[in-house]
């Protein structure tokens, strides 16, 4: 097995005809909220998908005509929205912005062929929770402070910045956060020596938000707000790719220097015939 991966790594490294493919990206996505706790919102709350975009970059290493390696830096924002039913004891409505990078690592397998390829992808991803804000509202606010709105905040992850309407900590967050994903695609060669992708990825999230010893989000007689989910994204992607080719540019680098060397050596026989011609005279 351990023989295989090396060989296998070594194939995709040392390759002649690698070449790498970059550029940006633009898109769309669709996210679902997976509770923990599956009965969690049905008894009590709606949470809707959220759908949004996305944009970010692309960095594809087509080891050979089949293989590649492709890693996307992504910035996508998720709205997630919860409102009671209307059997639950109490008004409450919470909107949170859930902003991150998204970091997908697929090794591809490309067919098909020129103009037209095709590909099928799969490897792991990485989340990092970057920010976020909101708006909440419980019956409590109106009882306590006057409120009859949902009251807006800004999402900290760090206590002593936490307690206030406007700033709220979210102290038991998972920043980093894990899944898989899988893929297909289709890119297209122009004839500008670039190239045209568009790219479908599902992403199963494997780690929570977070656990709910928030105290921000929690100290309300009838609701706490729920961490403990995680999202699974549907995105599409449009990407423009230019080409770097690490062969063509060294074939470059040496024809130049060739034809320095050339010259050199031209300069040299003229030198030496100007020479020759001079002790003649």
């Amino acid at each position: 097995m351990r023989i295989s991966l090396v060989i296998l790594l070594f194939t995709l490294t040392y390759n002649v005809s690698a070449q790498y493919w970059f550029g940006p990206k633009i898109g769309a996505h669709r996210t679902d909220f997976i509770y923990q706790e599956p009965e969690y919102p049905k008894d009590s709350f709606d949470v809707n998908f959220d759908y949004g975009g996305l944009y970010g970059f692309t960095v594809i290493y087509q080891a050979t005509e089949r293989y590649a390696v492709q890693g996307d830096l992504s910035f996508i924002r998720v709205n997630k929205k919860l409102v009671n039913k209307p059997n639950f004891i109490t008004p409450v409505e919470s909107n949170m912005n859930i902003n991150y990078l998204s970091l997908p690592l697929s090794f591809r397998f490309n067919f098909g062929g020129t103009p037209i390829h095709y590909y099928v992808s799969g490897g792991p991803v990485i989340n990092f929770w970057l920010s976020g804000a909101g708006e909440i509202y419980v019956e409590d606010f109106e009882e306590e402070d006057g409120y009859t709105e949902p009251v807006p905040y800004k999402v900290v992850f760090n206590q002593r910045k936490g307690g206030t309407f406007e700033q709220r900590a979210v102290v038991e967050a998972n920043r980093f956060q894990y899944g898989l994903q899988f893929g297909a695609g289709i890119y297209f060669d122009l004839m500008s020596a670039g190239r045209f992708l568009i790219d479908v990825k599902y992403i199963f999230g494997h780690s929570n938000m977070g656990f709910n010893d928030n105290p921000d989000f929690s100290d309300f007689d009838y609701y706490s707000e729920n961490f403990t989910f995680r999202n699974n994204t549907l995105s599409a992607s449009i990407a423009y790719l230019f080409l770097f080719d690490p062969v063509l540019n060294k074939r470059g680098r040496s024809n130049n220097q060739l034809t320095k060397d050339q010259n050199k050596k031209e300069d040299k026989r003229r030198f030496t015939r100007r020479k020759k011609y001079k002790q003649k005279l």
